[in-house]
């Protein structure tokens, strides 16, 4: 045996083994979301939910609840804003069961990441949100006599630091849903996210939010009453260790229902030729629909699903930017 090869047996308990470190992936309910970051949400690691309100951050990371409940693993769900919705969250598909899902409201930020670590140690947790980062203040900053300037950012590295090898152990992931804060400072472009720099390090990826347009619900017959059923989101990957990062995804959150899989396909298919639209009307596989509502009647589950793998491999096979 060669001196550097006793030398990794003598540090085998620091020294990678190759074949147990490969990184799986979670899917996040949305194929275009996946493709967008390479294959999902990257299991033992940190990934970043950034943007304004109302773009859907906290959707998706419920979905992505669901999605880890779905693979047989628990989901841990920790509310530092007091916002969470059980109706909302159920109506997404995600189970409420004790043995499923747990929901926590901690204090301060030191609780939120002590609930953290106990849940990340059983490792039968997939999925833990801290929605928001911005709201898990530290304890020292409740009081404002004795608050110091850049005590959120410290504790926020210092705890970041501290779940790296439990959550690769465990390999559960860890979304952290992030806020937008506005600032001065001509070097930042007017825009920052809470918990200082060292977030944007831990984290394997992040992914911005943006709203591009309001989505209308078709009129049924009768009074015509026009309001909005949901919105056009863009989905950017500002960073992504373990893909090409800069991909970009245009997805539809429908409200009361998440993000919706089914506009994506219909859009994707189009292009390809294989739904021709004209007007309100749609034709597919011979038969012509009125509306988007009854094109999407009409489609199974079983041929989205199909659709779905069918726009994956044609993705895969296409090049890979240099």
């Amino acid at each position: 045996m060669s001196e550097f090869s006793k030398i990794s047996k003598a540090l085998r308990d620091i020294v990678l083994d190759f074949d147990t470190q490969r990184v799986e992936f979670l899917s996040w309910g949305h194929f275009l979301v996946d493709i967008a970051t390479g294959g999902g949400i990257p299991l033992g690691r940190m990934v970043e939910l950034f943007g304004v309100e109302g773009v859907g951050k906290t959707t998706l990371a419920i979905q992505a609840c669901v999605q880890a409940q779905r693979v047989g693993r628990a989901a841990v769900y920790i509310d530092t804003e007091g916002c969470w919705d059980p109706t909302y969250s159920s109506n997404l598909g995600l189970d409420l069961s004790a043995e499923r899902l747990a929901v926590a409201q901690p204090m301060h930020a030191e609780q939120a990441f002590e609930a953290i670590h106990s849940y990340i140690r059983t490792n039968e947790v997939g999925i833990v949100v801290l929605d928001t980062v911005a709201g898990a203040q530290p304890k020292g900053a409740l009081d404002t006599t004795k608050a110091t300037p850049g005590l959120h950012s410290q504790v926020i590295s210092r705890e970041l630091r501290r779940l790296v090898k439990p959550l690769s152990t465990s390999k559960a992931s860890l979304i952290l849903v992030n806020q937008l804060r506005s600032t001065w400072d001509e070097q930042t472009a007017g825009a920052l996210t809470a918990g200082g720099r060292a977030l944007k390090y831990y984290a394997t990826t992040r992914i911005e939010l943006r709203r591009i347009s309001g989505v209308r619900m078709e009129p049924a017959t009768g009074i015509v009453i026009a309001r909005l059923s949901g919105m056009n989101i863009n989905l950017t990957v500002i960073k992504n260790k373990l893909a090409a990062p800069f991909r970009q995804a245009e997805i539809v959150l429908e409200f009361g229902r998440g993000f919706s899989e089914f506009e994506s396909i219909v859009e994707a298919m189009i292009a390809a030729g294989d739904i021709r639209r004209t007007g309100s009307f749609f034709e597919w596989r011979g038969t012509k629909y009125h509306g988007f509502q009854k094109l999407k009647e009409a489609v199974s589950a079983e041929d989205r699903a199909k659709l779905i793998q069918y726009i994956k491999d044609t993705y895969q096979r296409l090049p890979e930017p240099r």
